[in-house]
């Protein structure tokens, strides 16, 4: 097994020390990145969603009032 893994490591263990800690710390920052994403996405949907919501009811009460069925 280590002799299929040779390819991926060098002579210097230091090196490979920071190559894994970069690789850590892109990992951790995209999971940032995309919890960031998924929020604002979720924020900007709640936000357009409310707004469909208080022009739908608008239009109802509009056209009740036009029915001359005042709630």
């Amino acid at each position: 097994m280590q002799q299929g893994l040779s390819h991926f490591l060098s002579e210097d263990p230091m090196i490979d020390l920071s190559f894994a800690c970069i690789h850590l710390t892109a990992a951790f920052a995209l999971s940032i990145l995309i919890h960031v994403v998924a929020i604002l996405v979720f924020r900007i949907g709640k936000s357009l969603m409310r707004r469909v919501h208080n022009e739908a009811q608008g239009v109802h009460r509009f056209a009740l009032s036009k029915a001359g069925l005042s709630s």
